[in-house]
């Protein structure tokens, strides 16, 4: 049974970066209200209920989840709360702050709404020592009495770079990103203040034949204020759900039979070398080679369209020219006119192409090998680590330059280039 098959426990690395207007360890404050000078700490739980539908060449996969979120009340919640219990209308209770999120990553949605509890209402106001909606004792962390909790479901698609440099000994990160709408001034999100284990994976219906699942790193970031066009900052959540490729499959499939196919081609060389076996040679040589070119479409078919080729690119093309070459060589050889002489050619020539046959192979065993090494590194990044290994692209933006007219053009700029020039008027 895979070790993984019940659910899969999430790695917390938190980056902290000060701000004045931000604490650093929530559990330091001490009291069961929020405090209106800084901003709303929303503890988040998220319950992904399957993962499926990773599709290399579209770039996107699919996710269903909850996003159960809480926060502290201000005096003002908890007095109105009470007053809607005396009357049993809890199910009306709306709180004066409510927290507002972003998924940047997300391309479509088939779900994304609030999930009433189960007396009805939206939001809802826990008690430390009281039974919650459901009857179950609430035990609130740090001494405090009260926090507002809502949940929200959501299913959709969400769109992901893929890295396939290395197919198929690839590893991927398929990342959901929860932004806050609101800057660090507002709403700072963190992990769940009453669930320790904040992130759980169900793996029951989560359908991915293709792929090993992988314990899940969640990083909580705030947002460079530079790269802000009014210098904000805003609290994120970035869960990477790590993956790596079953290769086996692909080898067999595919690598295994261009193999084959480019062995068979050294077959030209057991024909008698005369000029009256030129036509079979070249026969059988085209034939081998065409048949190499229609598994170079069903690779490309199923991959992106990358500026780059994959590892099991490089291996299909090698293979390809390698064919070619032992059909020019073997060719080349019937051109000698002394019949002993073009005999050795012939067996010189095999014994070459032979020879580069099995040192192709062994790199691209190596390769495997080496690369499949390094692509589980990644397993062990965070969101931060491969931002810093990766150099992300600049943003893109269009300056009015304070003119406020009706026809005129505009022309864009990167957010490097307005750095540039920042420093070049200092």
């Amino acid at each position: 049974m895979d070790q993984f098959a019940e659910e899969l426990d999430v790695e917390c690395q938190t980056v902290q970066i000060p701000d004045n207007k931000v604490t650093e360890n929530v559990a330091e404050l001490k009291s069961s209200y929020h405090d209106p000078k800084g901003p709303h700490y929303v503890g988040v739980n998220l319950m992904v209920h399957f993962v499926s539908n990773i599709n290399t060449v579209l770039q996107q996969f699919d996710i269903g989840m909850y996003l159960n979120f809480e926060y502290k009340p201000s005096e003002k919640d908890v007095e109105e709360y009470n007053k809607l219990k005396e009357k049993g209308d809890e199910k009306d209770f709306t709180p004066e702050y409510q927290p507002a999120f972003r998924l940047p990553n997300m391309m479509g949605t088939t779900q994304r709404e609030m999930k009433p509890y189960l007396d009805g209402s939206t939001y809802t106001l826990l008690t430390a020592g009281e039974n919650d909606t459901r009857g179950a004792m609430v035990e609130l962390p740090n001494g405090w009495k009260y926090m507002i909790a809502g949940r929200m479901a959501i299913r959709g698609t969400f769109a992901e770079p893929f890295e396939l440099k290395n197919f198929p000994v690839d590893c991927q990160d398929l990342r959901v990103v929860i932004s806050s709408t609101a800057t660090t001034h507002k709403q700072v999100i963190v992990p769940h203040f009453r669930r320790d284990m904040f992130v759980t994976i169900d793996q029951e219906y989560t359908g991915l034949p293709e792929w090993t699942r992988h314990p899940p790193i969640c990083d909580f970031v705030l947002s460079d204020k530079k790269k802000s066009a009014r210098q904000y900052q805003f609290s994120s959540m970035i869960l990477l759900i790590k993956v790596s490729r079953k290769s086996a499959s692909h080898i067999l499939r595919t690598a295994s039979l261009i193999f084959c196919i480019t062995v068979s081609q050294l077959s030209v060389f057991a024909m008698e070398p005369n000029l009256e076996g030129l036509g079979d040679r070249l026969s059988i040589g085209f034939t081998l080679v065409l048949t190499s070119l229609v598994f170079m479409f069903v690779v490309e078919a199923r991959l992106p369209k990358v500026p780059y080729l994959t590892l099991l690119d490089k291996y299909i093309y090698g293979s390809f020219y390698l064919m070619v070459l032992i059909m020019v060589g073997s060719t080349l050889v019937l051109r000698v006119k002394n019949d002993e002489q073009r005999r050795q050619w012939n067996t010189k020539a095999m014994l070459i192409a032979a020879c580069s046959l099995v040192v192709f192979q062994v790199w691209f065993i190596c390769s495997i090998l080496y690369y499949d090494h390094k692509e589980h590194k990644k397993l062990t990044m965070s969101s931060i680590d491969n931002t810093k290994q990766n150099e992300s692209l600049p943003q893109l933006r269009i300056k009015s330059g304070k003119l406020y007219k009706f026809e005129h053009s505009f022309f864009g700029s990167s957010l490097d280039d307005d750095n540039d020039n920042d420093k070049k008027d200092v």
